[in-house]
This record gives C-alpha cells, sequence and structure tokens, in this order.
C-alpha cells in the first residue's frame, strides 16, 4: 500500500479493508497450506474492492474527490501484483463469494492427497484448473507434484451421472484413482494400464 498517496489510501480505505489485504500479503509467505488458505481471504477483498472500484458510485465519488486511478493503478499501486495473477486472485476471490463449496472442495481434495503420503502445491492456478473442470463437468483433479507418467480418463458424458473418472500413475509407482474409476473403468482397460505403467516403471 506504500505507492498509495494518502488521500488515495484514505479514500480506498473507506471501501476497501486495506490494512487487511496489507496484513495478508505480508503472511502469505508462511507454508504453502497456510499460504493458500490466506490467499483465499485476500482474493475476496480484491473480488469484492474490484467490483466496487469499477462502479458508477467509486467513478463518481473519484470524480468528486479529484482522484485519478486506472485498472492497471489499481492492481499494481493497491495490491502490487502484475495483472495476470491479479485476475487470477479476483477470479479466486468471486468462487469465495459466490460458490465457495468448489473452494471447500479443493481444499479437501489437497488434505486427502496429503492424507495418502502425496505431495501436493496448492496454489490459485491449480484451484483454478480444479475449478474449471467442476464446471465442464469433467474430472476435477488435485495434481500431485510427483511427476505423472501415463494417464486414462473418461469423459463425464459417458456417464449418467455426467461424472468423468481416470486413473494416473506417478513416478513414484503409485497408481491415483478419481470420479469413482474403479467401477466406471473397464476391468480388462484398468488391468492393461496397470500393466502398461509396470513395463514402464520397471524398464
Amino acid at each position: 500500500m506504500t505507492n498509495l498517496l494518502a488521500i488515495e489510501q484514505e479514500f480506498l480505505g473507506e471501501n476497501i479493508n486495506l490494512s487487511q489485504a496489507t496484513s495478508l500479503m505480508t503472511d502469505i509467505n508462511a507454508s504453502e497450506k497456510t499460504q493458500f488458505d490466506k490467499q483465499v481471504k485476500l482474493a475476496q477483498i480484491m473480488f469484492e474492492g474490484f467490483e466496487w472500484f469499477k462502479s458508477a458510485d467509486c467513478k463518481q465519488a473519484m470524480e468528486y474527490q479529484g482522484i485519478e486511478m486506472t485498472t492497471e493503478d489499481f492492481y499494481k499501486r493497491v495490491f502490487g501484483y502484475n495483472k495476470s495473477f491479479f485476475y487470477d486472485m479476483v477470479k479466486l476471490g468471486k468462487y469465495r463469494v459466490e460458490q465457495s463449496n468448489i473452494v471447500a472442495t479443493y481444499k479437501r481434495s489437497c488434505t486427502n492427497l496429503e492424507a495418502q503420503g502425496e505431495k501436493v502445491s496448492r496454489s490459485v492456478k491449480g484451484f483454478l484448473k480444479f475449478a474449471k473442470s467442476v464446471e465442464d463437468g469433467e474430472t476435477a483433479e488435485v495434481e500431485s507434484t510427483s511427476a505423472t507418467l501415463m494417464t486414462f480418463s473418461v469423459k463425464g458424458d459417458m456417464f449418467e451421472d455426467g461424472k468423468g473418472a481416470s486413473v494416473r500413475v506417478t513416478a513414484d509407482g503409485k497408481l491415483h484413482l478419481s470420479g469413482n474409476a474403479t467401477d466406471k473403468v473397464p476391468h480388462g482397460v484398468m488391468q492393461s494400464f496397470i500393466d502398461a505403467s509396470r513395463n514402464i516403471l520397471n524398464s
């Protein structure tokens, strides 16, 4: 927030929780799990703040106060982020406000993989990819940081419930099933996939 003039900070602070945003941005360098949780909270502030910034009321109030601020000024000077990451955070914030269940599902999926001994990267990009899969009716998977060797997936429109299924083998030799793959992927296909992955790992 140090790039803001006093009049700008006072004006924006009436509608955006700048002190909490500053605190969250400072704390975001903590552990990855905590970092993502704080990014989600900050993303909500950014989304709500940006919605207000774009409003006619804000434009009118800025004109009255003699404040000139472009969208680029807003994301660079208020939050200190580049355009790409700013808009990713705004998207995350919108999910937090309007579809918090998807955020909760993503975090729960990360926790489940971690409980299985997987290393998971909780990130804004990872969440947005996960959320897009959910909205497209595809199998939404949290990406493990273990390198994927092979993947077999079936689209959701092949099944009555509209949810896809996938089987994945990572470099550590583990088999990852999602979307109830055990029931949805034919046994012969599953066995062929497992045999092929073993051959790759043993080669």
